[in-house]
């Protein structure tokens, strides 16, 4: 059964989320039995192409990595799709190729509040059976940039000092817009500037709406801790642990003063990480 071993995989997105098919074989391989975790039970589709397979995660989730635990009927030629309302579908990964068996894709880049494997030629005869379909997120850690209304995350003028208030400003690809991304134990991320080796901070320590957020000597306290969350079509929103406000930029202007402030939903706080 190459559903056994692994079905206990920590992190599993997928894992008993509301899952839906284009159709069932029979009323005993419904939708749901392919986010079970168990071994023992599968999804199995009527004979005919195309079929596909869905999962609401519930809310907008980076992915990584996607584990398909075929039965004998698989798919020979399939697409993973992301969506954030199960009407519009990205590609995040397609093949021509499937071979069945444990397919484990990795390497995948999106964010989404709803995926599926959309099957267009199956490998047999049969339809399209999975014992278990695996979500896993991934993690923006390594060297980074962060663009907010089409403009990066500036140590400005490549400064060293501890105290400079951030900017953003037209993306140039230099290391003072890169941004080491270092994930902590409680799940929120470190930030040090390419060029000056500080930590991504708030002035003082301050919680108060509009503090500058400024690079500083990284100590790994909460003010230099940063949540990112997926917000969808590849946007995050990134807030501060201590104060628990986003990092917001002052607009799409070259220079524009970076501070944290609460969420407004707009897109001046809304961040591509590339």
């Amino acid at each position: 059964n190459p559903a056994w071993p692994g079905l206990a995989q920590p992190g599993n997105l997928a894992r008993n989320r509301p899952t839906t098919s284009s159709g069932t074989e029979t009323a005993d391989f419904p939708a749901s039995l392919a986010t079970d975790g168990d071994p023992g039970t599968r999804w199995s589709s009527p004979y005919a192409d195309p079929q596909w397979l869905q999962v609401d995660l519930g809310s907008s989730q980076t992915v990584s990595r996607v584990v398909l635990r075929w039965e004998a009927a698989y798919g020979k030629a399939f697409q993973i799709q992301l969506s954030d309302d199960a009407v519009t579908w990205r590609t995040v990964y397609s093949t021509t190729t499937g071979a069945g068996g444990v397919q484990e894709l990795t390497g995948l880049s999106g964010s989404g509040r709803h995926i599926r494997v959309y099957g267009t030629k199956r490998g047999t005869t049969y339809g399209y059976s999975l014992y278990e379909f695996e979500v896993y997120g991934g993690q923006p850690s390594g060297t980074r940039t962060l663009s907010a209304a089409g403009k990066a995350l500036d140590d400005p003028g490549s400064s060293s000092a501890s105290g400079t208030q951030l900017i953003t400003w037209t993306p140039h690809g230099g290391p003072n817009q890169h941004w080491q991304l270092t994930p902590n134990a409680d799940g929120s991320y470190t930030m040090a500037n390419g060029s000056s080796k500080l930590c991504a901070d708030v002035a003082g320590g301050s919680t108060a709406p509009g503090a500058a957020v400024v690079q500083a000597t990284c100590t790994g306290g909460d003010g230099q801790r940063w949540l990112i969350t997926a917000l969808g079509g590849g946007d995050h929103s990134v807030a501060n642990k201590r104060s628990g406000l986003l990092l917001t930029t002052a607009s799409g202007a070259d220079g524009a003063a970076a501070t944290q402030q609460p969420d407004s939903g707009s897109a001046y706080q809304r961040w591509q990480i590339a």
